[in-house]
């Protein structure tokens, strides 16, 4: 019953088109499905003439363009339209220490919605909120609040290495950082600057093994997922916005030689041809899922039938010019013999081969077949048969390991599954297993034995260096090692770079120090009442250092050490007077010291504790602390007290 109720779907079908016009064949639907009947009667259905409609669901979580869950497509003179892609939705997105504003649980493709973070922090533009677009079930620009600082921490770098031992930064301050040989930064170079901002770092220091560089913009359309850069292996999807169609390869995968195959375009969909017309018994070489104007569409026809007109034809002005046919010869076509390969041979089921069959073929014992052990027979001719190939089941002696050796003397073969092992020479590390196996005949990938460095005193004195501990002028060090110099006389390196080399495979990467620049000097250092200092000269080089030392009792406000730089002296400090304590103010306040002390002098900013003398009370009882007194500037303020009532 089920099998006539189809039966009759596909009758409406094809009764509600039209007898003339173009066809569409079977509809591929990313991430979405037709009707599972479609599927299993494929051949009676499609191709479908213009005119026909499908409806078309997407799979869970993902959506038309339009924002429908389900929609319906047409069959019109350019292919199914619209075009049955499915986007992946977008989730609201979840913002720590943030919120999203008017929040929906799921957004379409190509939404926006904008977010802001709470006080205290900021986007990663460094604002307090940001607009973001869901492209392919993902947010771009990634959202999140970082929090505001005034230091950053630098972060674990693998693959790469700070320039500088510092791990602390203040905002506004920047860092370098360099790549290992055969890594990149996000930029696609070997070493990059960060910055710390009040959001923290700039970017996040990375190194990568970069084998694909930035994809440049989709016109028209886009791809995902989208990287600064791309590692081996990576593949990336392109799309095309309503009325476009890819040009080119939906999928491209970055290998270790660049991108294949190369990136395609987004083009208008208008002045195409639908696909080709099949004739009966006919076979359509073309593999083009879209046909332009100029396009080419080559034919062949079955074993034993025969060609008849031209073997291409054109699309022109959204048509194509008029396809072949094919007739069925009177007679079969004869094959000659198979032919014969060496190491095996054909296994032969006929005495006669005629066009369209096909022979197998197999090897003798201790080889194997390369190609399709199975051939037919086209118009008469056989294509190129396989080849047996020797099945090697051993390696020869292992490969020469440059500044290294085998650990135990080589043999003249090896069973498959065999392993020796390398050491390097001296002072030369290894990178890479010590173990090499033999697999199907070969050697597994041999290590790499890294040169050591020597200094020499020429790379030196060019870079205006000297080492800083003079035992290591003859010492070999390894690949990795840090070489500590120090600038020569005269010569200096910029702030916060370490005077160091790294030694990498035989070669230390040397900083180099520039000429110190020729500053101005200082006349004697500016004099401060009630202080002395430690100066004796009349001219002070830049850089040299002052220190002041206030009179016994007087107070050092500011830094005791000032610096000259470049022909000015820093701001010095100053020296403030004590208070010395009356006993006549005492008097008339009525007051008296709490505390026995040593000396009549106090300090600036320090407080002198009194108490009310016998028959007095406080005046300011309501204030705390109303009977204490603050030296300031070389004045102490004295409480008040006053005969006591009742």
């Amino acid at each position: 019953m089920k099998l006539q109720n189809f039966w009759l779907l596909g009758f409406m079908l094809s009764t509600s088109c039209s007898s003339e016009g173009n066809e569409c064949d079977f509809p591929d639907v990313d991430n979405g499905k037709i009707a599972q009947y479609y599927y299993i009667f494929k051949k009676f259905y499609f191709p479908m003439k213009e005119g026909s409609k499908l409806s078309v669901s997407c799979s869970a979580g993902y959506i038309f363009q339009s924002g429908r869950q389900e929609d319906e497509i047409t069959c019109t003179s350019e292919g199914w339209e619209p075009p049955a892609i499915c986007f992946k939705k977008c989730l609201r997105p979840s913002i720590p220490n943030g919120f999203v504003h008017n929040a929906k649980e799921l957004y379409k493709p190509f939404d926006t919605t904008e977010y802001s973070c709470h006080e205290g922090f900021m986007t990663t533009n460094g604002d307090s909120s940001e607009t973001i677009n869901c492209t392919s079930g993902q947010w771009l620009p990634p959202p999140g609040c970082h929090q505001k600082t005034d230091s950053c921490e630098t972060p674990p770098l693998t693959n790469g290495y700070y320039v500088t031992t510092r791990k602390s930064f203040r905002v506004m301050e920047t860092v370098q950082y360099q790549c290992n040989e055969g890594y990149y930064t996000a930029t696609g170079t070997s070493a990059d600057w960060v910055e710390c901002l009040p959001r923290g770092w700039s970017s996040t220091p990375s190194c990568t093994k970069m084998a694909c560089g930035r994809l440049e913009t989709v016109e028209n359309g886009g791809f995902y997922p989208v990287k600064p850069s791309y590692t081996e292996r990576d593949v990336v999807q392109f799309y095309c916005k309503e009325n476009y169609s890819i040009k080119g390869s939906e999928l491209i995968q970055c290998y270790s030689f660049g991108w294949d195959p190369q990136p395609p375009i987004c083009e208008e969909r208008k002045n195409k041809c639908p696909p080709p017309p099949r004739p009966a018994h006919g076979i359509l070489l073309s593999s083009l899922t879209l046909h332009r104007v100029g396009d080419k569409a080559h034919y062949d026809c079955d074993d034993n039938y025969m060609l008849i007109g031209p073997e291409q034809i054109h699309c022109e002005n959204g048509h194509w010019t008029t396809p072949p046919s094919c007739v069925q010869l009177k007679q079969k076509i004869i094959c000659d013999k198979p032919p014969q390969i060496e190491n095996g041979n054909a296994v032969r089921s006929l005495e006669v081969y005629n066009s369209g069959d096909a022979i197998q073929y197999k090897c003798t014992d201790g080889y194997e077949i390369e190609g399709p052990k199975e051939i037919t027979c086209k118009k008469g001719k056989w294509p190129e048969p396989p080849k047996c190939i020797v099945n090697n089941k051993y390696c020869l002696t292992p490969p020469v390991l440059i500044k290294g050796e085998l650990v135990e003397t080589p043999l003249a073969s090896y069973e498959d599954g065999s392993s020796v092992e390398y050491k390097c020479h001296s002072f030369h590390l290894m990178e890479g297993s010590k173990t090499v196996y033999c697999e199907r005949g070969a050697w597994s990938d041999l290590p790499k034995c890294l040169k050591p460095c020597t200094l020499t005193a020429a790379d030196m004195k060019e870079r205006n260096l000297e080492l800083q501990w003079s035992s290591d002028l003859h010492s070999n060090f390894l690949h990795g090692d840090m070489v500590e110099f120090q600038c020569m006389d005269g010569f200096e390196l910029p702030m916060y770079t370490e005077v160091k080399g790294l030694c990498k495979n035989g070669q230390i990467q040397y900083p180099t120090c520039k000429k110190k620049a020729s500053l101005k000097s200082c006349g004697p250092p500016p004099k401060v009442e009630h202080s002395i200092n430690n100066s004796s000269q009349e001219v002070y080089e830049s850089g040299s250092l002052v220190v002041y030392h206030c009179s016994e009792y007087h107070f050092l406000n500011g830094h005791s050490t000032i610096q000259c730089s470049n022909g000015l002296w820093e701001s010095p400090p100053t020296c403030i007077e004590p208070c010395v304590l009356s006993t006549e103010e005492m008097d008339r306040s009525h007051v008296r010291l709490k505390w026995s002390v040593d000396s009549n002098y106090f300090l600036h900013g320090e407080f002198v504790d009194f108490l009310c003398k016998p028959g007095y009370e406080n005046y300011e009882y309501a204030i705390t602390f109303g009977l204490r007194g603050q030296c300031r500037f070389g004045y102490l303020t004295y409480p008040k007290c006053i005969p006591r009532q009742g």
